[in-house]
C-alpha cells in the first residue's frame, strides 16, 4: 500500500472515531449529575474528546509526505497554455 492509502484509511478511521465519540449513546454516558472542579462532566468529556480529536487529526496531517505527488490523477489534465 502506497502513503496516500494509509493516509486516507487512517482519515476515514479518524472520522468515524469522532463520529462514535460525538454521538448519543456515548454522550448519555457523562450526561450525569457530576461535576470535576465545578464544571459538569459532559462539558469535560465534549472539551477532551474534541482536543483528543484534534491532536489526532494534527498528528495525521503531519506525517503525510508534502514532496509526494499522485501522478495518476494528474496525467489527464492537459496544462494551461
Amino acid at each position: 500500500m502506497t502513503k496516500w492509502s494509509h493516509f486516507r484509511e487512517r482519515a476515514i478511521a479518524l472520522f468515524i472515531l469522532g463520529g462514535l465519540v460525538m454521538n448519543f449513546p456515548i454522550m448519555s454516558l457523562f450526561s450525569v449529575d457530576g461535576f470535576l472542579f465545578g464544571i459538569p462532566a459532559l462539558y469535560i468529556y465534549v472539551f477532551s474528546a474534541w482536543l483528543l480529536l484534534i491532536v489526532l487529526a494534527a498528528a495525521l496531517v503531519t506525517r503525510v509526505p508534502r514532496h509526494t505527488v499522485d501522478r495518476s490523477r494528474t496525467a489527464d489534465i492537459e496544462p494551461r497554455p
